[in-house]
Order: C-alpha cells, then structure tokens, then sequence
C-alpha cells in the first residue's frame, strides 16, 4: 500500500480539523441530507460527498443540498482549498482526490467508474490519520477498498448499518471485508462524529501529536505487553507507522494521554488485540500492479522451471501474504503459463503471516465481491465458484497455497525457494530488520532464485547479495555469495534503545549516536579483542582487534571459530566454550600458547555465556588477553630445556582433558543416537496410524 510519510495540510485558520468522505449511490442523498441534520454547525470538520453516478448524468445535487443544509455546499472543483464547515459534493462527470488540502479532479471514463474508492484512497494518503470515510445506503460494492485504505492510514471508517440502509449493498461489501470501524445507524454515525470532532488530540494539532508519544517509558511498555500477548516484536518497525496506528486506537476511544491508553490495554485484553491487528499491515488487493504479474508470466517463471530440478517442484514463499490476494495471484499466474506453455511443472506455494487470523482467512479464500474487483472476468470465471457470500477461489488453487503462522523477523526461513515475494512489508521496517530480513531471503533462495519486492522498496544496503532484474518492477536475483541469516539476537539487542527513540523527537538522535559512537570508541581502546559465537561456534560478531589471534582458513569462505583459529588453540576453545555453557559463569584458561610468524605467544582465554531473552537461543563471548610482554615475546621453549618434571605434568594434564571432552563427545553421541531411536519409533508408529487411518476414509468413501 502506498502511503505517505509527510504530515497532513491544514494551512490556515479555516483548516478543518478532520476531512470526512462520504461515499453511497442508490437511496444514498436520502441517507446524505439525514445524516446532515443530526450534525450541528462549527464541528470543525470539511464533508465531501461522492455519489455514485453515471458520468452522463446531470446532477442538480449541490442545489439541493444548498437548501437543506445548515453549512455552506459547494461543488468539488479543482484546486479549491478545503475548509473546515463546509459541503463539497463531487460532480458526476469527474474523479476528485486531495492534495496538500486541496480538491484535485480529472475525467472518470465510462469504463473505470471508481470515484468513491478513488477519492478515498487520496484522502487517506494526503491526511493519514485525519481521514474519516463513511459508505452510506447504495447497490454493489464500489468503497470498500477505499475504505480499507484509510483505516490502514490510520484514519477512522463507519458505515451504515444494513438494516437502516436503503440498499445494503456498499454498506454489506464493506461490514463483510471487516474495514469499519463503527456500523451505524445515521443517528449514531453523527453522534460519533461529534464525539470525533471534539476528542483533545485535535485541540492543538500542532504539538499534541508530538507531545504524545514524549513518554517513552509507556510506549515501550506497550511494546512489551504485546509481545508478551502476541510473540511478536514491533520496536523495529518504522516509528511513524507505529505512532499512526496507537494514535488511531487512541482516537477511537477518546483518550488523550498514553500513559492512559496503556492502563487500558493491562486492563482490556481485547483491545491488545485490536491494536495488534491495528499495527500488522492488512491492506493487499489481487493482481496488484499488473505489470509485475505479466513480468513473472513472461520472464521469470520460464527461468525458473528452465533451471530447476526436474525432480523436484517449483517453490515459492510469499512472506507477509495477508489474507492470501497475493499468493492466489501468483498461483493463478503460473497456472495459466502452463495453460499457453504446454508445461506441466508442480508448484508450491508457501504464504505466511505474522496474523493467524489472516492465514486463516486466506487458507478459507472467500472473498467479497468488492476484493475481487481486480480479477478479470474471464480468470473470475476459471479459478474462482460464485458463493452467497462472495467468491471463493477453486479447490486447485487452495491445494497449490499452504498458508501458515509465521514472523520472517524472528522465524526460521523457508528453504531451497526458486521464488520470494514480500512486497510492501519491509518499509515498515527499520533499516538493521530491512537488513536481518534480506539475509534471510538470500540464505532461503536457490543460488537462481529470485526475490519480488513492493513498488516503494529496493535491497538497499544488501546490494552485495542482490542483483537487479528489474529496477522498475523490483525483481532481484540472488547473488552466488556465501551467507547465512543474520542473527536476529543482534538487531533484538537494541530494541529497548530503538523502542525509546520512537518515541522521542527526532532531533535528540544524534545524541545518542554520539553514545553509540563513545561506547564503540571505549570497547575498541581498552576492551580485549574477542568475539561472539553460538553453540556451533559460528562467530556473531567481531570486538575489536582479532587479526593477532583468528585469520581466515583456505578454502570456501567461513566465520567458524574453529576455522579461523590456529591450530593449536582449537581444541582448547571448543572446551572452553562447552564449559562456559554449562558452568553459567565466566570460564578462563591461561597461559596458552600458539605460533604467529615462528614465534610462539601465551595468551589468557575467557568465555562468558549468556541470553538475550529468557528461553531463546544462548550464545559465548570469548575474550583473547595477551599475557606478560616478556613471555608473549618469548620463542619456543625446547623439551630439552624445560624440567622434566613439569612437562611431563603439563602432558598428563592435556592428556586428561582430552579425554574428558572425547568422554563428552561420547555421551553426546550415545544420547543423541537414543533421541534419534525414540523418533524413529515414533515415526513408525505415525506412519502406522497414518495407513489406518487412510484405509479408513477410502472404506468411508
């Protein structure tokens, strides 16, 4: 979804303080004029009335709303600057938005007549969370994108409530798509507009937006908490999509202060789950930008079934897929490549979806009659069954698509894709997410994948693992450099930092850059060189100088500890690190020689494990200290020249060690070959229940 980060126009004094759309068609001016007489005078808010119309239609609207009204009306023209308390009707003959404040209109033709969804979807992008859209009494179910479309900005939906509506259809299509926020009765519907004209965040439109979010300690609060409820962690995505979307909630139910709003969150479990719903983006269409999908049915798909493994089917993850427009999409696409082709090539197609309540929706595929607008007739007609609550894609597709629960944040990927689509997710993101996230991409992808990014994003600074196919549609290939995904512990490690920054004014970043930079500046002068691994000895990350003590090995590229250090140090290492793990404390080895440039230095080992959130992957940092200068610099000692007794102590007590740790290895073997028996029995007996179960529905059917 395309939205816009600048702060809405108000300019002036005659700024309204909310610009509300209103869209209906049939039986809709009889709904208009009702809904205006239960609205007082000086509310403060502009109304802007789409009728849906014929574009021949002559309209004598505006005259006749002059004469009922209580507010000025006028008709829609362009560049005319809105302004609060007044009625602007758009004429039938034009398509009208906004921009920066301002009526803008251009010709509708007889063959796209989407005024409503039109002039919605500009009112959402030009005043993002002073955006009301309302859908009145009309036939079909022209609004209900729109609508989605404003409460995604942050902004407030309503609609009429079907038994007091005139026409059910737009009021139906859009309750059914679950965008409104309030459905009511006319008289309710401007009683809550009242009550949203006068909630205090729109009394000083200037500072309290800013001032509200000053409270860093209960934002980050309410971070914790639905993480806490939810398993996911939102204190790296873009703060101004955060700060839009708690304002909303906020907005909703009348609460000015934060401190407040997250007293009601400990208190109402719900509305956790509201605003979690809230702060997961949910806006997606089918065939969004048809260019991109003609692209993979020319382009890309030939490639990828060229290449592939003819043993094997081709695979495709969609990450952040929503309620499933996107992935029956791309399924549809293929599916007719091989209708034109003459190929009969498999494909599997993996959706995923931090929301269960999205994945569920799409596993099920039943869709309004409103979100399969961007379907042609003839693909409605070959992949979809007319159902009475709307259309429901075939029994093909919904065995192609396998939706499921899952973060690409935090989750493990979905290995061995010749496809990734994520598209319109990753600027939600904050840069080192952006970052951890296309990692994991390249890591899923097959060295010919691809990867389909959305229209506002590019690879950014992961340029090194992707190529450009397509810089207009944001197709990328995968690069053939080694990688493996970046630690999401490392990007987790500043989330307290990050959460606090959210909701602080931008201009006090540079200082704590300045903190950051200090701390880097301390850590490289007196900290001692060293690194981070996990429990595979993968190093995480470099602290300070290693070069004397680790250098890479011949061969393909590894950040493996025990590839990178000499020879003699690396028995020692892995022990120490088991040790360290189990011991829950420091662990130190000292005096231990190794050869640099036919010397040989002693240096002192410490390794420290810990966790970065209770219950998660730990991980060792292993610290190297140089010993005394005078021994450090020391060649060789000589057998001959060392007492007898002392070398032969220190070969006793090398000697014990290794056994010890072999011992280990042992035991380590032993228990992992009776884990292994254990699920090896386990599987049996599955696959035994599995067969009766099987004779048993083919004797059911």
């Amino acid at each position: 979804m395309r939205q816009s980060t600048k702060k809405p126009t108000l300019g002036g004094n005659d700024a309204p303080t909310l610009i509300v759309g209103i869209g209906a068609s049939a039986g809709g001016v009889d709904a208009f004029v009702e809904l205006l007489r239960h609205i007082p005078d000086g509310t403060g808010m502009a109304f802007v009335f789409i009728l849906h119309l014929h574009p021949k239609h002559k309209s004598h609207l505006p005259d006749i709303l002059r004469r009922l009204s209580k507010m000025p009306v006028q008709e829609a023209k362009n560049g005319v600057l809105v302004k609060a308390n007044n009625v602007y009707v758009a004429p039938p003959q034009m398509n009208i938005g906004l921009r920066g404040g301002r009526l803008v209109s251009m010709p509708l033709t007889e063959r796209k007549h989407v005024s409503i969804d039109s002039f919605f979807r500009s009112l959402a992008e030009d005043q993002n969370t002073r955006a009301v859209g309302i859908i009145l009494s009309g036939m079909a179910t022209e609004g209900t994108i729109g609508l989605e479309e404003i409460k995604a900005g942050g902004g407030v939906t309503l609609v009429q409530s079907e038994k007091t509506a005139g026409y059910s259809g737009m009021p139906h299509s859009a309750i059914a798509a679950g965008c409104a926020d309030f459905i009511l009765p006319l008289k309710g519907i401007a009683k809550e507009l009242i009550r949203l004209g006068r909630h205090p965040l729109l009394s000083e439109p200037a500072r309290s937006h800013d001032a509200l979010f000053v409270d860093a300690g209960a934002l980050r609060d309410i971070f914790l908490l639905l993480r806490s409820l939810t398993g996911v962690d939102f204190s790296l995505y873009k703060p101004s999509t955060m700060r839009r979307r708690i304002t909303r909630r906020m907005f909703l139910l009348n609460m000015g202060r934060l401190a407040d709003y997250l007293n009601h969150l400990k208190k109402q479990p719900e509305e956790a789950r509201a605003l979690y719903n809230d702060l997961r983006i949910n806006v997606t269409s089918f065939f969004r930008d048809a260019k991109l999908y003609e692209a993979l049915r020319r382009r890309i798909f030939p490639r990828i079934i060229d290449r592939r493994d003819r043993q094997s089917p081709v695979r495709i993850w969609v990450a952040g897929c929503a309620s499933g427009e996107e992935a029956y999409s791309i399924a549809i696409t293929y599916l007719e490549l091989q209708k034109t082709s003459g190929e009969n090539v498999p494909a599997q197609i993996f959706a995923t979806d931090i929301s269960s309540d999205a994945t569920a929706k799409a596993r099920k595929g039943l869709y309004p009659e409103a979100l399969v607008a961007g379907v042609s007739p003839e693909l409605l007609r070959r992949y979809f069954v007319k159902t009475g609550q709307g259309y429901q894609v075939s029994k093909q597709l919904r065995d192609m698509c396998v939706f499921a629960h899952h973060d690409v944040t935090a989750d493990p990927p979905f290995a061995t894709q010749d496809l990734i689509s994520c598209r319109n997710l990753l600027i939600y993101l904050e840069p080192q997410l952006q970052k951890t996230v296309l990692s994991t991409f390249h890591y899923a992808l097959k060295p010919s994948g691809f990867l389909l990014l959305g229209s506002a994003e590019t690879v950014g600074g992961s340029s090194d693992l992707f190529a450009d196919v397509d810089k207009t549609l944001k197709i990328y290939s995968k690069k053939k450099v080694n990688s493996r995904p970046l630690n999401v512990v490392a990007v987790r490690a500043h989330g307290a930092k990050v959460t606090a920054a959210i909701g602080q004014n931008y201009a006090a970043k540079p200082a704590l850059d300045a903190l950051t930079a200090a701390d880097r500046l301390a850590l490289n002068r007196f900290a001692p060189a060293g690194v981070v691994v996990n429990r595979d000895l993968d190093i995480i990350e470099f602290r300070g100088d290693t070069s004397r003590y680790l250098k890479p090995a011949a061969g393909n590229a590894s950040l493996n500890l025990l590839r990178m250090a000499p020879g003699g140090l690396r028995l020692e290492l892995q022990l120490l690190v088991k040790r360290a793990f189990k011991a829950q404390a420091p662990v130190r080895k000292n005096n231990l020689w190794m050869e640099t440039n036919r010397l040989s230095r002693a240096i002192n080992l410490e390794a420290v494990a810990f966790d970065v959130l209770p219950g998660q992957e730990r991980y060792c940092m292993i610290s190297f200290v140089s010993a005394s200068a005078s021994v450090a610099a020391a060649p060789r000692v000589k057998m001959a020249k060392e007492p007898r007794a002392a070398f032969f102590q220190k070969l006793k007590k090398e000697l014990t060690e290794t056994k010890a740790y072999l011992q280990s290895r042992i035991e380590e073997s032993e228990s992992r070959n009776a884990s292994l028996n254990a699920a090896n029995e386990e599987v049996v007996s599955s696959n035994e229940e599995l067969q009766t179960a099987k004779e048993e529905l083919q004797s059911t059917n």
